[in-house]
């Protein structure tokens, strides 16, 4: 499977006295890097939650460091979706530079809620949603689990 790649760079602003990005930041590039799948390539995007009263909280996260970011270092965030049948997001990432070498590794999970209740099955529009961009080519990054 391929994952989907999001690109962005550090910022100065982003390190620490060290010279180095802050570990929080990792956490903000991965949300960022999941903001950008859902609503560029899913097509779930503020308004369409809104209108369908849709929420993906985030109800884990986790990760492992591997080598520190410095500021100016272009990296690239690979990210694999996995969903369905249970109202449940998870989104695996690697943060790695253009030659390929790993920085960081982590997942997020993702309850869905309608109208702030929690849901035990995927909602049916939105599982047509995700069903739909599996059959394009293109987007190879998203795996359905019954």
């Amino acid at each position: 499977m391929q994952p989907y790649t999001y690109t962005t760079i550090a910022r100065f602003s982003d390190t620490d006295l060290y010279g180095v990005v802050h570990h929080s930041n990792y956490f903000r590039w991965i949300e960022e890097a999941r903001i950008q799948v859902l609503e560029e390539l899913v097509g779930v995007t503020v308004d369409w939650m809104e209108n369908n009263s849709l929420r993906f909280p985030v109800i884990s996260v986790e990760g492992k460091y591997k080598k520190s970011v410095s500021a100016r270092q272009p990296i690239q965030i690979d990210i694999l979706l996995t969903c369905g049948p249970a109202a449940k997001l998870s989104f695996d990432y690697e943060i790695k530079d253009k030659n390929g070498t790993l920085y960081f590794a982590g997942r997020t999970q993702h309850a869905i809620t309608k109208d702030n209740k929690l849901l035990l099955k995927m909602p049916e529009d939105f599982e047509q949603t995700i069903k739909k961009k599996m059959q394009d080519k293109e987007e190879y990054f998203i795996t359905w689990k019954n």
